[in-house]
């Protein structure tokens, strides 16, 4: 893999003083084995919000032009690479996300071939949050050195409303960055609670087990699955199973299924508009009461207040 062609991706400046206006640009860039990116771009005040889609047939070296001192916010939702960060090499796979304050002014990273891969990323200039920047780069600098750890349901639901805001220019800036804020603090609250954790107990077969669990548990969100059912799919025992993703991903496999279920629960009736008794039936609730009180315990609102809410807000607008 040293002998191949490198790809090349620019990554503009972050000043403040080239960013003082809001624009939104398509940017598409072939590989040297007919790869292809596809990036959509909203930059704004030292921010930009990078939507990329992706194929590779092989293996792609890529070098990312970048310049000094930036903080990288990045969501894998699907596809893996690996990358190098300080002679260290960091495996970042789909579910994955990762904080990282950026120093270098190149990255290089090897993408895996995948037909449909795709990531989120938000770029902060230092001047955008230089205070706040400043205190957290002092006094906890191992906080951004770029481990992967797995996107939460509350972050798969707050990416999902930055991809499908219903607003533009000035009004889609000021809710861009209020939802970047929400993901940097749980980033940042997921990186000090990573710090406290002891180091995985089981090896890495284990490992894989896990997040092939958790890959289960996002593809059937219409099923209520039973830890013994997730044990036997993953081959492991219920206690190893439900320790390992506790200390994998921080919460237990019972939270993480309501998570999940309330944030789909949350897009379903706010995107496709659908009725909450429809909701209901298709994240597996059999009783629709259930399944208000799960949805007011967890936005504190129950999904037909929420959805007449949003309804109001969008017919005056």
């Amino acid at each position: 893999m040293q002998n191949q062609e490198k790809t090349i991706i620019h990554r503009h400046n972050l000043q403040s003083e080239n960013f003082a206006h809001y624009s939104e640009k398509e940017n598409q860039v072939e590989t040297k084995s007919g790869g292809v990116f596809l990036f959509h771009e909203t930059i704004f005040d030292s921010l930009q919000f990078i939507q990329c889609g992706y194929s590779l047939n092989h293996n792609e070296q890529i070098h990312i032009d970048i310049e000094k001192e930036v903080l990288e916010m990045h969501f894998r939702i699907s596809g893996a690479s690996c990358i190098q960060r300080s002679g260290k090499p960091i495996d970042l796979t789909h579910g994955n996300n990762m904080l990282t304050y950026q120093k270098d002014n190149k990255q290089e990273i090897l993408m895996c071939p995948v037909k449909d891969g795709s990531f989120f990323e938000i770029r902060i200039g230092i001047s955008h949050f230089e205070k706040l920047m400043y205190e957290f780069t002092k006094h906890t600098p191992n906080l951004y050195r770029g481990d992967a750890m797995a996107i939460t349901p509350t972050m798969y639901g707050i990416l999902a409303q930055i991809v499908n805001n219903p607003y533009s220019t000035k009004m889609k800036a000021l809710f861009l960055e209020a939802k970047m804020t929400e993901l940097f603090l749980l980033q940042m609250q997921q990186n000090i609670d990573h710090k406290h954790h002891t180091s995985f107990s089981y090896g890495q077969r284990d490992r894989d087990r896990i997040y092939e669990t958790k890959e289960i548990i996002e593809q059937h969100i219409n099923e209520f699955l039973t830890i013994s059912k997730l044990a036997q799919l993953s081959g492991m025992n219920r206690r190893k199973l439900m320790q390992g993703f506790k200390e994998l991903f921080g919460t237990t496999i019972h939270v993480y299924i309501t998570e999940m279920k309330m944030e789909e629960a949350r897009r379903l009736l706010l995107e496709e508009d659908k009725y909450v008794n429809e909701v209901a039936d298709y994240i597996g609730y059999k009783n629709p009461q259930h399944f208000i009180s799960a949805f007011k315990k967890k936005f504190g609102v129950s999904p037909g207040k929420l959805k007449n809410r949003f309804d109001s807000a969008s017919s005056s607008m």
